[in-house]
């Protein structure tokens, strides 16, 4: 437990002036759950802790302007270079964590940036990637992010897996965060825009709704929504509200 709560303190004394990176940049610095830390550092064998964390290095590029400062000399990761660096493939070792994200982990990380710090924060990223990539020498995988980000923002259109990103490329409002927690709704598409509607659902009994139906406000019918829902096969009540 001590080494945990200082273990920046530790990293240095053991790897220093290393450059937390790749997945732990993610993690704002933090090791896995299978206490992993991964580094960039010219000493390459895995160092064990106290209290089972691994020190996992590789060799690369040092601190660049644009990497973040950290106390007793380290350095993490900037948000553009974390990015590129984790577009790189990595395989697990001995079934433990890869170094970096998957493909799908990386567009779920880059939609849950963009989703809390708007689209002015994406296009940032985009400007501070083309610049850095020629000092990594990750041009590719500069123009595949190019590619991703663009559906985050909906100015490009890309085969995606997750639908976050596909309800992006849509250009429709979609709440990851929801979506997580009410899976089965996910399932049925990006949301229909109906005012406080959708809102006001509640699951009846103990699961999710399956189907949803949203009927706008007839011609004059002004300040109602009328809401059906079907959970578990059952057909649920019909709500009507005033405001």
């Amino acid at each position: 437990m001590l080494v945990r709560t200082r273990l920046l303190e530790v990293v240095a004394a053991v790897r220093p002036g290393a450059l937390i990176a790749d997945r732990s940049a993610t993690l704002g610095g933090r090791p896995t759950s299978d206490n992993l830390l991964f580094l960039v550092h010219e000493t390459q064998p895995d160092v064990t802790l106290p209290g089972g964390i691994v020190l996992r290095s590789r060799r690369g590029a040092g601190p660049l302007p644009s990497d973040l400062e950290l106390p007793y000399g380290l350095h993490m990761s900037g948000e553009a270079r974390c990015a590129l660096e984790n577009m790189v493939a990595s395989r697990s070792r001995g079934g433990r964590t890869s170094r970096t994200l998957s493909r799908h982990e990386l567009e779920l990380w880059l939609d849950r940036q963009v989703s809390s710090r708007g689209d002015d924060w994406a296009r940032r990223l985009r400007a501070e990637i083309e610049e850095l990539a020629p000092i990594l020498g990750l041009e590719r995988e500069a123009a595949t992010l190019d590619g991703l980000i663009g559906a985050l923002l909906g100015t490009r259109r890309v085969a995606v897996v997750p639908s976050e990103l596909a309800a992006r490329m849509r250009r429709a409002a979609f709440d990851s965060a929801r979506v997580d927690h009410n899976r089965p709704v996910a399932e049925l598409g990006p949301p229909v825009s109906t005012g406080a509607a959708l809102d006001r659902l509640i699951a009846e009994g103990n699961g999710s709704p399956r189907r949803v139906t949203v009927h706008p406000p007839p011609s004059g019918f002004v300040g109602r929504d009328i809401v059906r829902c079907s959970a578990h096969g059952r057909q649920g009540s019909r709500r009507e509200r005033r405001r």
